[in-house]
């Protein structure tokens, strides 16, 4: 780019660049400190946009999905002791996961039910209805969770909440197609962060919904959401970002608030998936990582022996995660005890063996040349 005498544009698109970040220079590095008289490039802003002018950094996602994710372990080990998915009062926190896996829902009306869920409802009839009965509990319960939601009047609502309450029954009972969790824990920890930051919304007027499925597809599926972290990083111009994207193992040492992905359904080495070949059918698991240390990482993942538990993950020497049939991952007893890594193993293909882990989702910014800025003799809009 020619450089250009433009002062007093300059200068007003300085303090407009000051005015868009509320005035948090460090956040943008020397892009703040640029001359404007004096210039080779666009300045940039990255991080992740929402509605409202909402800009987040890298660090602040990764952190909001962290807490999202503990604050969930510790709801399943309150003072010590281990909850699981049969206590009936943990089944209000079931329904909140199955809840945002469904992205239909928009994020007022959904966080309003998840607290809803949370509170003074008995949940017992329902739990112990017959088959004849069973409609009747059902309805009661989706009727005190939509009280005083907004958009509680939406089309087909009521339809989604009463799905999302049969799923959570199926958890609670670990019967049937959608009694696996897991999906839906990662889901809900993600969507969490993404509306505590402010990325998804819902603007007025007429309750638009912005920000949806925009770090991660909202499924019960981790399978499902890592071909769409997959797709979202094709190697061409332009790519998707805000997002979640999907790497080898072997591309990027993890960092808090990445998703460790796996493959559950292979019975011996060789048909292991790969991130080229993973399909949505696939059986598979997800743990958010929050903790890394210099040889291993913490993850929290959901539907773990029935609950919410802590694993621990080698690194090579490099950072990078351990990928090796003879080499394990350790998962938190009932006790609550973390097993040291490394462990390792003869067995061909082990349950716990890291040669099972074949992605790592990790969110990554977007870069927006801030407007008012002087550019091909005008300004930059």
């Amino acid at each position: 780019m020619r450089r250009r005498g433009l002062v007093d544009e300059g200068r007003e698109a300085d303090r407009f660049l000051a005015d868009l970040l509320g005035g948090r220079r460090q956040a943008a590095g020397a892009a703040f400190d640029v001359d404007w008289e004096e210039y080779d490039e666009l300045v940039e802003v990255c991080g992740f946009f929402g509605p409202n002018d909402v800009q987040r950094t890298e660090q602040e996602v990764r952190a909001a999905v962290v807490a999202q994710a503990n604050a969930e372990w510790n709801a399943w080990h309150p003072g010590g002791t281990l909850r699981r998915e049969a206590d009936d009062t943990m089944f209000g926190r079931l329904i909140g996961y199955y809840l945002a896996a469904n992205s239909d829902i928009l994020p007022d009306t959904l966080t309003a039910m998840q607290a809803t869920a949370l509170g003074p409802i008995d949940y017992g009839p329902l739990l112990t209805a017959t088959t004849s009965t069973r409609a009747a509990e059902r309805r009661k319960v989706r009727k005190l969770l939509l009280a005083g939601a907004p958009g509680a009047a939406a089309s087909g609502l009521p339809g989604r909440v009463d799905d999302e309450i049969d799923h959570a029954g199926q958890a609670h009972d670990d019967s049937g197609d959608y009694s696996a969790w897991s999906g839906a824990f990662v889901v809900r920890c993600v969507r969490g962060a993404q509306i505590a930051q402010g990325l998804e919304a819902v603007i007025a007027p007429g309750r638009t919904h912005v920000g949806r499925d925009e770090l991660l597809l909202a499924t019960l599926k981790h399978a499902v959401y890592t071909v769409e972290a997959r797709q979202r990083r094709p190697q061409r111009t332009p790519r998707r970002r805000g997002t979640y994207h999907a790497f080898e193992p072997t591309e990027r040492k993890p960092l808090v608030g990445d998703i460790i992905v796996q493959d559950r359904d292979a019975s011996r080495e060789a048909a292991v998936a790969t991130l080229a070949t993973v399909a949505e059918g696939l059986k598979t698991h997800g743990d958010i990582v929050v903790e890394v240390q210099p040889r291993f990482v913490v993850t929290v993942g959901g539907n773990l022996g029935g609950s919410v538990r802590r694993r621990r993950y080698p690194l090579d020497a490099r950072g990078f995660l351990v990928v090796n049939s003879l080499q394990l991952y350790t998962q938190e007893d009932d006790a609550g005890v973390l097993p040291n890594v490394p462990m390792t193993t003869r067995q061909a293909l082990a349950g716990t063996t890291t040669r099972r882990v074949f992605a790592l989702l990790s969110p990554i910014e977007e870069c927006a040349a801030v407007p008012g800025q002087p550019y091909q003799g005008g300004i930059l809009t």
